[in-house]
Order: structure tokens, then C-alpha cells, then sequence
């Protein structure tokens, strides 16, 4: 099914491409490398991005996306096949723009579509390198195969988008392909040149006959905000909410057996600019259960605080990351304390990103286990590329 769904957007979009301007939205490499001191070894994952679109102008746009990590797609290579082509394919999207008087745009679309409640910098591989299931890039992914209606009103100060769609977050890589859950997701907002706000939910539920999924006996809600302030010099951004609401969550509050902010998605951010350095302060909280994947992140939170050097027209800025990150439930490996100097350099439209990281906490752990090499994994060099064009 996947399959036919597939050649159907992309004979559509090539269909139409004869009359569209092609661009390159983003084109990005990461490349890291760190030691393993359970083989001994050291080791290099690469992380690769590519978005293009089409523009036909008033009526038609279309979006094509790939993105994949490759260590990731070398441990489901044997196990889940599906799921490994949601490693490799991102999205694809054709949308007709501007119905009903310019109030209406109507995208049919498969693979990632959007992040409800996406806006936050303190995201993506560069900062969670160990999957794209659990990239933080927003408060729900929304994945599958699906229609998205985007209303517009009042100058486009009124927002309203609909998603109904195939969930695909619960495609694992044990195997199971999970393809009976549907969801039906909404945005409101009001965006203002120095404010914009926006609520949103939606509803999930699997379609079984008898229905055996007792978590999902009544189906499972989410609903959230997130609201932006600030102009060129300050801004503020923050998104929080209960990704997951379901008869087990609520049963597991009522048990004990976890917590209020077990549940909680809140993300928090401070950008600021003070002669030529950018300062970004960022608090994100981890719940246990993103977009559909247990994350094991139990009383998790993040704080992350980025200084920038940057000079206009000069092809050379950098600083400095400091990141901890403090989990109350595992006593065995609770903080990680990263310092990661960085470099950014401009040449014939590439960006070249050098980073130095280094995780403190390792120190500890090497101390605890006897094992000096464990330290090593503390230290990680990535390089990356991105240009656009």
C-alpha cells in the first residue's frame, strides 16, 4: 500500500514540475565520531538531510524529503523494513494552494508531514543523535499518510490546520507494523508581528476487531499550546502539554507508579542578542512516552545554554554549548554535564560546522566502573555541511 501511495505523489509531482521553480529548502551532512569502550573502538555515525520543493506559483506547491542516520538503518536492517524506509524517506507532499477565495491550501502528503507545536532552536540531530523517533523537534510528529487542511483568515492572522491520517508512529523496529492507528489533529492560532499563540490536540485510535489494545481501549488524546513574544533583539518561545492521554496514563497516576511530570512535554526558550553575541537559555522536559515511543526518559530534564559570536558579513562566527541534562529515576547514570566549543565557517554558500564535545559525567563513570577508557566516551568531534540553494 505504501508502495502505490508513493508512486502516486511522485508522478504527481512530476507531472506538474514542467511549469514549477525547483529549490533546494535544506542540504545537510553531520558527520561524529566518538570512542565505544565496550569494543574498544572508535566510531563514526552520519547523519544526511534533503529537502526540495516545487513551486508552480499560485495553485500548486510540492515538497520532497529524505533523511536518515546511518547507524540507526544498520540496527533495523534485519528487523523492520518499513520502519527503516521512514529512516531513509521523510516526506512527500502535494498541495494545491489558495482555494475557496484564497482562504483554503489542501495537501495530501505521506511520510513526516510537521511537529504540532514545533518552534524551539534546542532540537534535532545535533543535539539527540541517537534517533529520529526522539529528535524533540516539537510536541507530536505527525507521520503517516494522511490530508491536511490549512484555513486562513484575516490576513492570515487567523491559522486553522486539520490533519487527518494513517499514524505511523507506531511502526517499531521490533517488526510490527502497526498500520490500523488513525489520528485526527488540530491548530488554532493567531500570529501577530510581536506574538503568536496557538492551541492544539487531537485524538488517536487503533481499529481491531475484538479490540485486545486495553491502553487504547478508548483511544488516546493529546492537547497542548505554544506562544512566541519578541522582535529583533529578544524573543521568547515556549510549548508545553500531555502528549499522551490514555486510560493506562491515567491509571498509572492513580497507581503511583509514575508522575505528573512523567507526562509532561514543556519546552522553554530565551534568545537574546547583546552587542555582536547571540545568548539562547533553553529548559526542555522529556516525557516518558514521544511520539508514540517509549523513551525511558522518566523525570528527564534539559537545560542548554548556547553564546554566539557573530559579525555581519564576516564568514566566521562561533562559541560555545553547555548542556545538562538530570534524571532523577536512573540513580545509576543521573547527569551529563557537555561542554562543546563550536566554529562556523561560510565559503561559496556552504556552511562548514566544527564542534568539540565533551560529556563530564563520563569521568565519574570511569571512576565508578574502574575503567579509565570510559572517559573517552565523553569526547565526540563532529563536522557538518548545510547549504540551500
Amino acid at each position: 500500500m505504501k508502495k502505490y501511495q508513493l508512486m502516486i505523489i511522485f508522478f504527481l509531482i512530476s507531472f506538474y514540475t514542467y511549469s514549477a521553480s525547483i529549490s533546494v529548502d535544506e542540504l545537510k551532512i553531520i558527520a561524529d565520531g566518538n570512542f565505544n569502550s565496550s569494543n574498544n573502538e572508535f566510531e563514526m555515525n552520519t547523519y544526511f538531510k534533503f529537502i526540495t520543493s516545487f513551486d508552480g506559483g499560485y495553485k500548486f506547491a510540492a515538497k520532497v524529503a529524505f533523511e536518515t542516520n546511518i547507524t540507526e538503518l544498520e540496527l533495523n536492517y534485519t528487523t523492520s523494513p518499513l520502519g527503516m524506509v521512514y529512516l531513509f524517506f521523510n516526506k512527500a507532499e502535494v498541495m494545491a494552494k489558495n482555494l475557496a477565495k484564497s482562504h483554503l491550501d489542501l495537501a495530501f502528503w505521506t511520510g513526516t508531514n510537521q511537529y504540532l507545536g514545533s518552534g524551539n532552536q534546542y532540537r534535532g540531530h545535533l543535539y539527540y543523535p541517537e534517533s529520529v523517533d526522539t529528535d524533540y523537534q516539537g510536541f507530536y510528529r505527525v507521520r503517516g499518510t494522511g490530508v491536511t487542511s490549512h484555513l486562513k483568515f484575516w490576513e492570515d492572522r487567523f491559522v486553522a490546520d486539520i490533519h487527518i491520517y494513517q499514524n505511523a508512529n507506531f511502526i517499531d523496529a521490533s517488526g510490527d507494523l502497526n498500520l490500523n492507528y488513525f489520528s485526527f489533529d488540530s491548530e488554532v492560532g493567531l500570529n501577530f508581528d510581536k506574538i503568536k499563540f496557538s492551541f492544539f490536540g487531537g485524538y488517536t485510535k487503533d481499529f481491531i476487531l475484538p479490540n485486545t489494545n486495553a491502553d487504547l481501549r478508548y483511544g488516546r488524546g493529546k492537547i497542548g499550546m505554544k506562544f512566541w513574544i519578541g522582535n529583533e533583539h529578544v524573543q521568547f518561545f515556549s510549548c508545553f502539554g500531555f502528549p499522551n492521554m490514555d486510560s493506562a496514563t491515567f491509571s498509572s497516576i492513580q497507581n503511583q507508579t509514575s508522575n505528573f511530570f512523567d507526562l509532561l512535554y514543556m519546552v522553554g526558550e530565551l534568545n537574546f542578542k547583546l552587542f555582536r553575541s547571540i545568548h539562547t537559555i533553553s529548559f526542555l522536559t522529556r516525557p516518558s512516552i514521544y511520539s508514540e515511543k517509549t523513551t525511558g526518559a522518566s523525570t528527564n530534564f534539559d537545560i542548554n545554554y548556547k553564546f554566539k559570536i557573530q559579525v555581519p558579513d564576516f564568514p566566521i562566527n562561533g562559541g560555545f554549548l553547555f548542556n545538562l541534562k538530570y534524571s532523577l529515576a536512573d540513580v545509576n547514570d543521573q547527569w551529563n554535564i557537555i561542554l562543546a566549543p563550536y566554529a562556523s565557517i561560510t565559503l561559496s554558500g556552504v556552511i562548514w560546522d566544527f564542534t568539540v564535545h565533551y560529556d563530564f559525567s563520563r569521568i565519574q563513570i570511569a571512576r565508578a566502573t574502574g575503567n579509565t577508557l570510559t572517559a573517552l566516551e565523553g569526547l565526540k568531534i563532529v563536522i557538518g555541511a548545510s547549504s540551500r540553494f
